[in-house]
């Protein structure tokens, strides 16, 4: 019997991003309804800030009882899971001599 974390793990794994999410290898943005087109780099920087964000917060909240331990590691996982995917994407798009540094 497969365990949740291992369906979703391979769903992550088959999962497609969406063609509105795509474009050209070097100009790959997410136009968000208006003229405002969010970058790839834009995307990671904010998930970085967030987990950072967490990083500093979370124990205040746990410790405060306003967040449970197992809680807060799912979300931070989770988070995480999502940086990783779009650095992944960002790795994908660079240049070949850039992945060698």
């Amino acid at each position: 019997m497969m365990h949740d974390d291992d369906c979703r793990s391979r769903r992550a794994a088959e999962y497609k991003l969406p063609a509105r999410y795509r474009s050209e290898r070097t100009n790959m943005a997410l136009s968000i309804g208006t003229s405002m087109a969010i970058s790839l780099q834009d995307m990671i920087a904010e998930l970085r800030r967030e987990v950072r964000h967490r990083q500093s917060t979370y124990p205040d909240l746990i410790k405060g009882g306003a967040l449970n331990e197992a809680a807060a590691d799912r979300q931070s996982t989770r988070l995480q899971a999502a940086l990783d995917v779009l650095v992944s994407l960002e790795e994908i798009d660079a240049d070949p001599e850039d992945l060698d540094e």
